[in-house]
């Protein structure tokens, strides 16, 4: 790495943009830090001007000093990184930064100083107006606050994020990790922070998913029935259909394969409930429910060869016939795939046909791919 190194610095003198030479050093400096040479990366960072470059290259050498353990030398850096964020002119930007590197130091176990940068981060919250980048940064101190166990300060930052698939998505994104959610009633606090019933009942999917991760099957079932007894009353039909769809994939993965069935059939939405019914029967083969998934596998190439939009029978069929090659079952792939070829060429529509026919040139490769292997293993 040092040669490279002193090839991208002697490349440097060439570059006229200032701009290019603050990106160039900043990669410059991670690459050395990846290397392990984190004495000439902070020479390198420290060299960099511009300080939204700087203080990139000088997280990913936090990131590796936490790795390493070096916790006073990466309080240390962290410190120059929080000095750095000031220059920055963009108040939001700045606090995402802060609330990110903050999680970095709670995830490496330094809880005390990423504690203390993220209740920095979060009075800087306080009075940002609205937008992407302020919801960006109270997911992440929700996320963080969750991981240091703080439910209460958790469920406050979830509720200070405006945009509810934004919410959602960080509810979904706390459910599996290292945090620890206080059974039902502080689960209950968190999804009803979630206002609009469909992002609601995606929440509690996705915490129902949490819990039986974290051994609490009672639990998980007992909110993936609470989320289902919802749906119907989601107004649009197609949110409804996905509703059902991810409900679907929860109870099988719990094992409740009826329950499963029972909610993929009630999915309007013909692509829809093909899929759901092509994930259920892949996950029921990895679980050796053979019988079960060989009939959700027809019914599933029968909703798609039957389903509405022309474009929907092609692309669904195809993409079938891929997930079926990759499981060495060639001649079934093959068959699907011609199927697929044959809906394509009722495409009126010009554009439409382009897009099938891209993803059906790249499910060919596959069928080819997979068949050469086949056929050299057999040989062999």
């Amino acid at each position: 790495m040092a040669g490279r190194a002193e090839a991208a610095s002697s490349h440097l003198r060439k570059l006229s943009d200032p701009r290019l030479i603050f990106v160039a050093l900043r990669e410059i400096a991670e690459g050395l830090a990846y290397t392990g040479d984190l004495e000439k990366a902070m020479e390198t960072a420290r060299a960099i001007p511009e300080p939204v470059q700087r203080m990139r290259a000088n997280i990913a050498i936090a990131e590796l000093l936490l790795e390493k353990r070096q916790l006073i030398e990466a309080r240390r850096l962290g410190s120059e990184i929080l000095d750095l964020s000031i220059r920055l002119r963009n108040v939001a930007e700045r606090v995402l930064i802060v609330s990110s590197l903050a999680a970095k130091y709670v995830d490496a176990g330094d809880v005390a100083f990423g504690g203390e940068v993220l209740n920095g981060a979060a009075r800087k919250l306080e009075g940002l107006l609205d937008g992407p980048v302020r919801d960006a940064a109270w997911a992440t101190v929700a996320r963080v606050r969750l991981t240091l166990g703080d439910q209460d300060g958790a469920a406050e930052a979830l509720h200070r994020i405006e945009d509810e698939r934004v919410r959602m998505r960080t509810i979904a994104s706390g459910a599996d990790g290292q945090t620890n959610f206080a059974g039902l009633k502080q689960t209950g606090r968190l999804s009803s922070s979630v206002v609009g019933l469909r992002y609601r009942v995606l929440a509690l999917t996705e915490i129902a998913r949490g819990h039986w991760v974290q051994g609490d099957r009672s639990s998980a079932t007992l909110l993936l029935r609470r989320a289902e007894g919802m749906v119907e009353e989601i107004d649009s039909p197609f949110a409804g259909s996905y509703a059902f769809a991810r409900i679907s994939e929860g109870y099988v993965r719990f094992s409740l394969v009826e329950e499963a069935i029972r909610l993929a059939d009630k999915i309007k939405d013909d692509d829809l409930r093909a899929r759901t019914y092509w994930k259920l029967s892949r996950r029921l083969t990895t679980n050796g429910a053979l019988a079960v998934a060989a009939t959700l596998e027809e019914r599933a190439l029968e909703t798609a060869a039957a389903a509405t939009s022309t474009f929907d029978r092609a692309a669904l069929l195809g993409s079938f016939a891929g997930d079926l090659a990759e499981a060495q079952r060639i001649n079934l792939a093959q068959d699907t795939f011609e199927r697929a070829i044959a809906e394509s060429r009722k495409i009126k529509r010009g554009w439409w046909r382009v897009r099938v026919l891209a993803r059906l040139a790249r499910v060919k490769q596959t069928i080819e791919r997979y068949g050469v292997a086949l056929a050299a293993e057999r040989h062999h």
